[in-house]
Parts: C-alpha cells; sequence; structure tokens
C-alpha cells in the first residue's frame, strides 16, 4: 500500500481522519452545492506566479511543501474545465495527505 516510504497505516488512518471530517462538515452545514467559482483570469495569473515560485525554488533545493501545496491550490482555482478541476483537486488532497503523512513521520504519529 505504501509507494513512499511513508507507513501505510498512517495513510489508512489520515484518510479514516479525512473521512470522519467530511461527516462532520455535512452534519454541521448539511450536503451543500456552492458553484466552483474558478477560471478567473486572476487566478490563472496566481497559478503562473505559484508554479514559478515553486520551480525556481526547486531548482536550487528550497522548496517547501506549502510552495508545493500553494501551486497545487491555484492550478485548481485556475482551471475552468469541471472535468480538469477533479484532477486538479485529487492532486490538492493527494499533496495534503503526504504532507501529513510525513509530519506524522517527524513527531513519531498523529497529534
Amino acid at each position: 500500500m505504501t509507494y513512499d516510504g511513508t507507513n501505510g497505516a498512517s495513510l489508512l488512518s489520515i484518510l479514516a481522519e479525512i473521512t470522519r471530517e467530511r461527516r462532520r462538515q455535512d452534519a454541521k452545514h448539511g450536503f451543500v452545492d456552492l458553484q466552483d467559482g474558478t477560471g478567473s483570469d486572476a487566478a490563472q495569473m496566481f497559478a503562473g506566479i505559484a508554479k514559478t515560485v515553486c520551480s525556481e525554488k526547486a531548482s536550487v533545493g528550497r522548496a517547501t511543501w506549502a510552495d508545493v501545496l500553494i501551486e497545487e491550490v491555484f492550478e485548481a482555482l485556475a482551471e475552468r474545465n469541471p472535468k480538469l478541476l477533479r484532477g486538479e483537486l485529487i492532486q490538492v488532497a493527494a499533496v495534503c495527505v503526504k504532507w501529513i503523512q510525513l509530519i506524522d513521520l517527524r513527531v513519531g504519529g498523529r497529534h
């Protein structure tokens, strides 16, 4: 189940936490369907900036998880096509899960 050297049990635990949070959100707010609100010219500009910053920092070994996440979030916010937006949001979620896994490894488990 692990592909990147992190603990597979950690992955299952994190996904279970995310599932509990989604259920909590629905219990609190109901199942709400809002407009996507993506694809603006400003979001596309910020996506380009975020990609450039992340690439430049990565090229000198200084990229951070925050840089990667911001790049992925702005790429999602810039997307106009719902099918492509879905893929971008999967990437955002995957970056978040990986980051959480690595935090758990650093601190010896969940908070």
